[in-house]
């Protein structure tokens, strides 16, 4: 049986606000890249992992996607096929934080839609926000030979209850074998607002790896929910105002999503 292309590691993350008030945030917290053509492999191989089922670490399906798929692959394809091209794609890569004793934490998401010949051709960033919802900024790779992808889309979501609904996101992706990095910008008429990186060195997923990994749980997720929110009750301290999901109002579209 081939060795398992799904792997796992620590994600560095950084958030920096730069307005109304200066803000810096770095946190560490476990990140899986599960290739979704294994999914009954992994289910079956480890202990401490399971497929829409309670586990030590858990992949629910319902999680992610949109609720018009049955599974997350035909998600996947059913963007790709919105913007023009899915038979090319031979299978998907999702990096992602899952459950953890049942308990989700997953801001951010992402596909990534390779070839036959391995190459990345697709992307889709999944972004859930404080406030329940779920959107999806999905783009072509132009060039898959390129060390780093660059995208841009309008902002369509109300996400942080500190940022109103406006402004465009800018997405710096860079992936290798064992390297996953994001830089996101939020950038407003008014200049960079928030500049958010993740940067994790994948290791081959393995039982091992996940106790290693995510076996700390008090200095893990409930230590990096507890992070999180102090520091929102810092940010509201330093006079930065709070923006209820009633106060704003959406600002773009499908057709608002484009290539840099």
């Amino acid at each position: 049986m081939s060795e398992l292309r799904s792997a796992i590691g620590k994600g560095k993350v950084m958030h920096r606000r730069v307005s109304p008030r200066v803000h810096v945030l770095n946190v560490s917290y476990p990140v899986v890249r599960l290739d979704l053509t294994e999914l009954d492999r992994l289910d079956q191989k480890l202990m401490l992992f399971s497929v829409d089922g309670p586990n030590f670490i858990s992949l629910r399906p319902s999680d992610y996607g949109d609720d018009n798929s049955r599974t997350i692959s035909e998600f996947v394809r059913t963007q790709m096929l919105e913007l023009g091209s899915a038979a090319d794609i031979t299978r998907v890569e999702l990096v992602t934080y899952p459950r953890v004793c049942g308990i989700a934490f997953n801001p951010i998401s992402c596909y990534l839609c390779r070839n036959a010949k391995d190459d990345l051709i697709g992307v889709i960033f999944e972004v859930n926000s404080t406030f329940g919802e779920r959107r999806h900024y999905s783009f072509l790779v132009t060039d898959p030979d390129a060390e780093t992808h660059l995208f841009a889309a309008r902002k369509e979501m109300h996400v942080s209850p500190f940022n109103r609904i406006e402004g465009e996101y800018y997405f710096r992706l860079s992936v290798s074998r064992d390297i996953f990095q994001l830089v996101i910008q939020y950038q407003t008429e008014k200049g960079t607002v928030l500049s958010t990186s993740l940067r994790v060195r994948l290791e081959p997923l393995s039982d091992r790896k996940l106790v290693s990994h995510f076996g700390l749980l008090p200095s893990s997720m409930f230590g990096t929910l507890f992070s999180i929110h102090w520091n929102a009750v810092l940010l509201w301290l330093k006079g930065v105002p709070f923006v209820g999901s009633s106060d704003t109002e959406v600002q773009g579209a499908k057709g608002n999503i484009r290539h840099v």
